[in-house]
């Protein structure tokens, strides 16, 4: 909750910013981070909301939101408020109007809601979704919707955190605001149910086939990738013969089927 005096001292702060420095709310450093990455980046909420309602009062082309200015790496505020993990400062910007669908110029081009869904943050990649703007089927610079990338990273050790991914409730959020999973890696083809065939995890199988009608849970689960290899046939050797057993009957409940060598 953030104290009135606080917000006294923010929009005080603001004033003086707009008054003595011409062009302020516009200002980039050399890295071309704006005022507003700043107090993002410090975590200095009221700061954050004097600035942006001092911008909302400006009058400023469509396409050229002082609040959506990218830095260097064509990181807009917005981005830096989901690498923050901040779900109130996401919501508050993009119902201000920030553009969820920059990209960065980094080599993954993830937009905000892929970085937030690779992440497991199942709040913020509601927050997303739930604007209408967010183009929840976007494809960042290695080929991965979002979808993808909350699939691709499911169980694996995050860097910063040191824990391992539970994304399925992010995998979930994601096709229940309406994630295309037919949308295959641009890279080899796989569908989000062939990365999940080849951990043998038959939980995540069961998510989807929980959301999607039988009819689209069996064209999902028939899906040949560029290699003409439909998630059952991709399924690896396991010296786990149990998880082998699962994963390959929960394919054939959801309508998959069997090829012969000379059908495929």
């Amino acid at each position: 909750m953030i104290s009135d005096t606080d917000m006294d001292v923010a929009w005080a702060w603001t004033c003086k910013c707009v008054q003595y420095i011409p062009g302020a709310l516009y200002y980039q450093d050399p890295d071309r981070d704006t005022l507003l990455h700043i107090v993002i980046a410090h975590l200095d909420i009221p700061k954050v909301y004097a600035l942006v309602e001092q911008m909302l009062k400006m009058e400023f082309p469509p396409c050229q939101k002082p609040f959506d200015t990218p830095n260097s790496s064509n990181e807009t505020p917005l981005f830096l408020a989901v690498e923050n993990r901040r779900a109130e400062l996401v919501d508050y910007l993009a119902e201000a109007g920030a553009d969820p669908n920059i990209q960065t110029s980094r080599p993954e081009r993830d937009a905000p809601l892929h970085y937030a869904a690779a992440r497991g943050m199942t709040s913020i990649v509601q927050i997303l979704c739930s604007y209408s703007s967010t183009n929840i089927d976007l494809s960042n610079g290695m080929g991965l919707t979002p979808l993808l990338c909350a699939v691709k990273n499911h169980g694996v050790m995050e860097e910063q955190s040191q824990c391992v991914l539970d994304n399925k409730s992010t995998i979930r959020v994601l096709l229940e605001a309406g994630a295309d999973p037919t949308i295959a890696d641009a890279t080899n083809g796989k569908t989000v149910i062939h990365y999940a065939a080849e951990r043998l995890d038959a939980e995540l199988v069961e998510i989807f086939r929980e959301v999607l009608d039988e009819n689209k849970m069996s064209l999902l689960v028939n899906q040949p990738d560029l290699s003409r290899e439909t998630p059952i046939e991709s399924l690896p050797a396991s010296s786990n013969s149990q998880l082998r057993s699962n994963i390959f009957v929960a394919l054939v409940s959801c309508g998959a089927t069997i090829r012969s060598p000379m059908s495929s």
